[in-house]
Order: C-alpha cells, then structure tokens, then sequence
C-alpha cells in the first residue's frame, strides 16, 4: 500500500499526518477520529497508527478527493484550491431535477407524450443521483483495494456504466 510520507520537520506542520487527518476531518464534516474512521471505511485504530507513522496512506487521500471532490494538493499540502475541478460528490437529486428542467426547457431533452414532467424530471434526477453515488463506491473499491489511479478508477467506472447502457439497450431492441 503507498502512503504519503508527512515531513518530520517542524516547520512544515502542514504536511504532518496530524494536519492531513485534520483536513481529512473538515472535508467530510466530523470532528472525531472515530467518525472519520467510518467515513473512509477503515478501522478507527488505523487514524492513530498513521499518526503514531507520521503517515497516511495516499490511496485514502486519493478516495478523499474523488468522492468530496477536493484537490489532493489541498488534502495532502493544505495549498492550492480547496475545490476540484471534479464534479460535487453525492449529487443532491433536487439540483439533478432543476437542471434537467432546464436543459427539457431549452429543448436539449424531450420528454415523451403521456409521461408527466414532474414525475419523469423526480426519477430520472434520483436515478442520476444514485448511479454517481454508486460509481463513487466502484472508484474507491478500485483505488483502495486494486491499487488503480483515481484517473484510471474514474475510466473503469465510466466503462461500466456504457456496458451497462449497452446490454439495457440491447434488451429493449428485444
């Protein structure tokens, strides 16, 4: 497993485990170790050993930013923009559901005669909403337990999910 090896040097506290964990803690909103602990999906003695190491492992830095959408070099240096250039993770299906009345209103999207708009608008912003949450889980299976990049976790899940519009188009031509 590789792990981002924080300075020893005092002077850069910054790139300590502590102050990584820290902002660890502040990009997914828990102020405990233990809470921060559930949200990577790892044992709680874990965030003590990396800080007993000086070290955290960069694939949990890595999950970090692709599922809250934070530049590694804020996580790991605390520099640089806050924000990625990645899309927000979790999307709040209600911003889906605006933005597709949007794009149906400016006649980028149509929706068929005898569905109602609301309801289409509702299900298919809950269904983008779910299947991004879903695709952020695959992105960190790969990266944290197959040892993909984020950039190549990212093109895995992309690919699966074109397979899987595939055989559901597939099957409708049935």
């Amino acid at each position: 497993m590789s792990t981002y090896a924080s300075s020893n040097d005092p002077a850069d506290a910054r790139f300590g485990a502590r102050a990584v964990i820290d902002r660890l803690k502040e990009v997914f909103g828990v102020s405990s170790d233990a809470a921060l602990a559930d949200e990577l999906r790892t044992a709680r003695a874990n965030i003590s050993k990396w800080k007993a190491r000086n070290s955290v492992p960069y694939a949990e830095a890595v999950y970090a930013s692709i599922s809250k959408g934070i530049s590694l070099d804020y996580l790991l240096a605390g520099s640089g923009s806050v924000a990625s250039s990645r899309l927000p993770s979790n999307l709040d299906p209600e911003f889906i559901r605006a933005a597709l009345q949007l794009i149906v209103r400016a006649g980028l999207l149509s929706i068929g005669k005898g569905h109602k708009p609301a309801e289409t608008l509702e299900a298919a912003a809950s269904s983008i909403s779910v299947q991004y949450e879903r695709a952020e889980k695959a992105m960190y299976e790969l990266v944290v337990h197959r040892g993909l990049s984020g950039v190549d976790a990212r093109k895995a899940a992309i690919v699966a999910i074109e397979m899987l519009d595939a055989e559901l188009a597939a099957r409708q031509q049935r």
